[in-house]
């Protein structure tokens, strides 16, 4: 454990990682178990709710290092849940309200900020390979899920489009917790073999989305070649 924290953000900093073990697991079994069956549904909000107090948890040691990175990744995480949590809300009311829109537009600024932070990180480290690239990555990501949102708004909601947007939602969660995992359990040792930052953050996005890409196909097929619909 990191000997930067104070007492009690380590301890913060472990329960977090405790929800964040349950949300990779309970994860798995929603993504592995039949979807609308009782453990989909109940792992899914498993998932959910391990994530959000995994995030909250996540706060005091960001703000203790000034982290501006794992902050603006974890508001792009938090928006990937509630996004996916509220996929077939507008599908049941039959159209989309104010929470829908405030939801899009907020993952629209969170890729806005997101880009800006990887512009002025890529100037200082002289490149992309660092966490610029990083940031970047996620940035563009987040902009155009927001604008696929943005863009269904203008049609009458159906639950294929539901569909897509909680697979993608979910998915780019899940995603995000393995990049956690991956970037505190194996990035000094990858860092130490060579392998570039950008590489060692974005290696389970470059696994993750084709996998969904595979699920939309099956579950969703009008959507196959697209994300997020």
């Amino acid at each position: 454990m990191a000997d930067d924290l104070t007492p009690a953000v380590q301890s913060f900093v472990l329960v977090h990682a405790s929800f964040g073990a349950v949300a990779l697991l309970s994860g798995a079994v929603a993504m592995f178990t039949r979807k609308g069956s009782p453990a989909h549904v109940r792992s899914g909000r498993v998932f959910g709710l391990s994530m959000a107090v995994a995030l909250g948890l996540a706060l005091p040691a960001i703000a203790a290092r000034t982290n501006m990175l794992l902050l603006f990744v974890g508001m792009f995480t938090a928006w990937l849940v509630v996004r996916g949590g509220l996929a077939f809300r507008a599908a049941r009311a039959q159209g989309y309200g104010a929470l829908d829109r405030a939801v899009a537009w907020g993952g629209f600024g969170a890729g806005l900020a997101l880009i800006a932070l990887g512009a002025w990180g890529a100037a200082v480290d002289g490149g992309f390979m660092g966490l610029g690239g990083v940031s970047l990555g996620f940035g563009v990501l987040a902009l155009l899920l927001a604008q696929a949102d943005l863009r269904r708004m203008q049609e009458v909601p159906d639950r294929a489009s539901a569909l897509r947007t909680h697979i993608a939602s979910m998915g780019g969660a899940y995603i995000a917790a393995s990049t956690a995992f991956v970037v505190v359990n194996l990035s000094q040792v990858m860092g130490d073999a060579g392998v570039p930052p950008v590489v060692v953050w974005l290696a389970p996005t470059a696994i993750g989305v084709p996998l969904i890409r595979r699920s939309t196909a099956r579950y969703a097929p009008r959507a196959a070649g697209a994300l997020a619909g």
